[in-house]
């Protein structure tokens, strides 16, 4: 992590105080004292910086090494990649495993999936046909395009606010 600090910048003070950051001990809710073995505590606030950081070198440069071809957008740790062909997706899967695996990592197994984009052109049947991503949910949504002489109905793949974030919308809006 640190090697990955230093491609940006060459302050002592900023590394000296990183470093600590990684090696220091957790205090416990119940006041108890545990030596981290790796990684930054969850909600630490430099803990996001750090996570960016290093996804950028081991998942951002792997994917535009290894995978060139294949489109993807990351948020924190949140990543969707466009893959053609379930049969590509399955691969770049194991090769996404496989790297994680080389950092100590695993991929999360219940928000790892293979979504099947289903909509007018799209018709193959797949378990899923839908995902959430930054308050979104992308499905198949019914559309209209304008043409000058007619209205053309259709299922397009399509994102709206996401059930979970109309939820909280609405508690907030009560609230």
């Amino acid at each position: 992590m640190l090697k990955a600090v230093r491609q940006h910048t060459d302050c002592a003070w900023v590394l000296l105080y990183i470093e600590r950051w990684l090696k220091a001990s957790v205090q416990m809710e119940d006041g108890s004292v545990v030596p981290r073995q790796a990684g930054t505590p969850q909600g630490g606030v430099i803990s996001p910086l750090l996570s960016n950081l290093f996804q950028h070198y081991a998942l951002d440069k792997w994917m535009a090494r290894e995978f060139p071809h294949i489109p993807f957008e990351r948020y924190a740790d949140d990543v969707i990649c466009h893959c053609r062909t379930e049969e590509d997706a399955r691969a770049l899967w194991r090769a996404i495993a496989d790297c994680f695996a080389a950092c100590k990592l695993v991929l999360h197994p219940e928000k790892t999936r293979i979504v099947y984009c289903k909509d007018v052109n799209r018709r193959g049947d797949h378990p899923d046909i839908h995902f959430d991503f930054l308050g979104y949910q992308f499905r198949a949504r019914k559309t209209m395009w304008v043409k000058p002489d007619r209205r053309i109905f259709a299922h397009s793949f399509m994102p709206a606010a996401s059930p979970k974030a109309l939820t909280r919308i609405s508690r907030e809006i009560r609230h």
